[in-house]
């Protein structure tokens, strides 16, 4: 599996985000994956390093290259590695394009290495900016994952997002003979402390060589590892400060060997930041068994427990006394790097953060506990079994309630509280989720009832003018359910043969007001429920597709039977039926996804007319009209999900595309409708719909993209009342 990383340097470089993707990605190269990595450099090149495809991306220099470079990356990732099912970007800037790699239909994933808007190496404007870039990217998506608890906690309040913590990690170290960066700067094993990294104010290294001066400890040196080539005033400050002491050593920025026995022999490690995401650093010191004086702030504590010296950030006098404790106490504190070192070894090793890493990506296609019991409690209401009760006994009220609004969301809501009722007493819903799902499954029943009437009254009034009405979709679905009124219906959609015209002049003649504005059928409201007469069943005017499915529909509506209870109703045949939900399920999949819903529909129709299609003639029907992918899918995770049994002839199965379809559809909201908003938000709201379902025209429908969205528009100017339709009114 591919995965694209997006924002960084030089991928052997030292910066926490660099040190993240290229030890992250090594271990991933282990377990099978294919990391593909964008690094900013000095030149565009492409190598293969470590089984990683590293792409180098010229800087273009500047306070926008983050953005610029993200962008290129992006289009490159979506022009040239369809195939990469993830991209993950590391931190904000790159990340405000990451909607177009989601266009596209790869897999978002957002990192957060740390809270960027509140680091002082940025003006106040671009704190502002970075803290928007932050609110952008974490509104738009939902796949965010952060190296800390603080940052997780610090989503869910300021966004209502659910973030999912994968710290950073270190290598455990192996013995090796240390280099000669001691004897260059006279150093001595156990003689130092140490500060490591980069020289920025919010790690306050000022604050560190005011307090060494302040404590006058001479036996021990302070080494200041580090440098900062994007803000050299700030180096320059710092060894303003240390002029004349030459207990203070400044070595530059350090690299590999040498890094490695600066850690190895410091007497102490320092780290009095003010804002940490997690810091590598801070873990290297750990692993090496080392004592931390660090600052009291809660990313340092997610990192060492409590096995530190701690210190108010930002306080000399504080620092001071670490510095003389740690000095004077060393024996007695031994015991904290050992800890340390454990603790690491326990929980911060690459290869454990690359399981998670691991997980999280499989957890992207697995459905959530409250879905699982959802579909158990559907599958045993249509096929007449008992829910397993074990798997409901430790339920909180918060998961039935849970349950209870994706049923209300998914349109399932009487189907599944039949499973419910199947349940021991003991295992059933909390009393007043069980009284808010009877009243409402109580409306929709009245509803049903209300709706059924309105039909015969319809069927027999055309009757009279010697029509005959076969009833399409929702009405005749429900007949298939253990009990009709489990599976409501909002319009009633009829089609009158070739009496359609003719139904229009009786209708009229009966007092009843018809909308004709659309060329494929008409509306009207008959005792208050809204019925459309349907003069073609699929949209002609948009491909050939429907064009030839719509030929083969007007032949096979000629086979319909009647209604046993009202037999001025006529019902579609099984392979009327069998072609049409194909056809207008992959159109509203396209469209705006599907629910659970429409799969029990297929589930319950294919169970009980499966011997009574001419299965080659659909096969053959579908193959011809590019649906048999969608229908492979769709039956598959009914076979899955729903207990279905049946299985189609299909050439070919798609696994992948099953976990991420039925993600799609577990994402859907049948109650969401577009009334709330003003004009210019609803065709704003359907615009960005439409661009985030993209993928599900290239890859399992049988429409277009470009040509299904200028036949919307079309539509649209043309109709404008159809921008405010209601949504799943089927």
């Amino acid at each position: 599996m591919k995965i694209a990383f997006i924002g960084g340097r030089d991928i052997r470089s030292i910066g926490g985000i660099e040190n993240y993707m290229y030890n992250l990605t090594s271990e991933l190269v282990k377990s099978g994956y294919e990391p593909i990595v964008y690094c900013e450099s000095d030149a565009n090149k492409t190598e293969e390093f470590n089984g990683i495809t590293v792409i180098y991306q010229k800087s273009v220099g500047g306070r926008l290259c983050k953005i610029i470079l993200g962008l290129k990356a992006t289009l490159d990732v979506v022009l040239h590695h369809r195939d990469a099912k993830y991209v993950h970007y590391n931190a904000w800037p790159p990340s405000v394009w990451s909607w177009i790699a989601s266009l596209f239909g790869h897999t978002v994933i957002l990192q957060g290495h740390g809270l960027e808007w509140k680091r002082t190496k940025y003006t106040p404007f671009q704190q502002k900016m970075m803290h928007l870039m932050e609110w952008f990217t974490a509104k738009t998506h939902k796949n965010i994952t952060v190296v800390s608890d603080e940052q997780r906690e610090y989503f869910a309040k300021a966004y209502g997002r659910r973030a999912v913590t994968i710290p950073t990690a270190v290598h455990i170290p192996v013995e090796k003979s240390d280099t000669d960066i001691l004897s260059r700067y006279g150093l001595e094993p156990d003689g130092y402390f140490l500060f490591l990294g980069r020289l920025i104010q919010d790690k306050n290294p000022d604050t560190l060589i005011k307090a060494y001066l302040q404590s006058g400890i001479t036996d021990k040196k302070l080494v200041i590892a580090g440098d900062n080539n994007f803000m050299p005033k700030y180096p320059e400050y710092l060894k303003s400060l240390a002029a004349g002491c030459d207990r203070i050593i400044f070595t530059g920025a350090v690299y590999g060997d040498d890094k490695e026995t600066l850690h190895r022999r410091c007497f102490a490690f320092c780290l009095p930041s003010t804002i940490e995401g997690l810091s590598i650093v801070l873990l290297e010191a750990m692993s090496y068994g080392k004592i931390c004086i660090a600052s009291d702030i809660p990313a340092n504590h997610e990192a060492l427990g409590n096995e530190a010296v701690w210190v108010e950030p930002e306080n000399t006098d504080d620092l001071e006394r670490a510095l003389h404790m740690v000095d004077s106490r060393y024996k007695d504190l031994l015991y904290l790097g050992e800890n340390n070192r454990h603790r690491v070894a326990r929980k911060f090793t690459w290869d454990k953060i690359a399981r998670q890493y691991e997980t999280y990506l499989q957890t992207r296609n697995t459905l959530s506990r409250q879905h699982e019991l959802l579909l158990e409690l559907l599958r045993c209401a249509m096929f007449g079994t008992t829910p397993e009760a074990l798997n409901f006994e430790d339920l909180s009220d918060s998961d039935w309630r849970e349950i209870y609004t994706t049923a209300v969301k998914q349109g399932v809501l009487a189907l599944a509280f039949d499973g419910v009722k199947r349940l021991p007493k003991e295992s059933q819903p909390p009393f007043d989720v069980k009284i808010q799902w009877g009243y409402n499954i109580e409306r929709a029943s009245r509803r049903y009832e209300t709706s059924r009437k309105a039909l015969h009254k319809l069927a027999q009034l055309l009757g009279k003018h010697g029509m005959e009405t076969m009833v399409i979709k929702g009405y005749g679905m429900s007949l298939y359910y253990p009990t009709p009124s489990q599976r409501h219906f909002g319009d009633i959609d009829i089609y009158l043969f070739d009496r359609f015209d003719d139904a229009t002049q009786a209708l009229r003649s009966e007092g009843i007001k018809i909308d004709d504005s659309y060329y494929r059928h008409y509306e009207f409201f008959l005792d208050g429920i809204n019925v459309e007469s349907h003069r073609l069943f699929v949209e002609t005017r948009i491909n050939d597709i429907n064009n030839n499915i719509e030929t083969e529909l007007q032949a096979l509506a000629l086979e319909s039977s009647r209604d046993t209870e009202c037999p001025e109703i006529r019902l579609p045949s099984p392979d009327f039926n069998a072609l049409y939900l194909a056809r207008h399920s992959s159109w509203h999949f396209a469209r705006e996804s599907i629910s659970l819903r429409d799969l029990c529909d297929w589930t319950l129709f294919l169970t009980h007319e499966a011997t009574n299609i001419d299965m080659d003639a659909f096969m053959r029907r579908i193959r011809e009209n590019r649906l048999e992918k969608f229908v492979s899918i769709i039956t598959d995770i009914c076979r899955e999900h729903l207990g279905l049994q049946v299985e189609l002839p299909v050439a070919e199965h798609y696994p992948d595309l099953c976990r991420r379809v039925m993600d799609d559809i577990l994402s859907f909201d049948n109650t969401l409708k577009y009334t709330k908003y003003g004009p210019l938000k609803k065709m704003a709201v359907k615009s960005r719909v439409r661009l985030k379902r993209k993928w599900c025209y290239d890859e399992v429908g049988p429409d277009r993209f470009y040509e299904n969205t200028l036949y919307s528009a079309r539509n649209y100017i043309l109709h404008p009342k159809n921008i405010f339709k209601k949504r799943n009114e089927r």
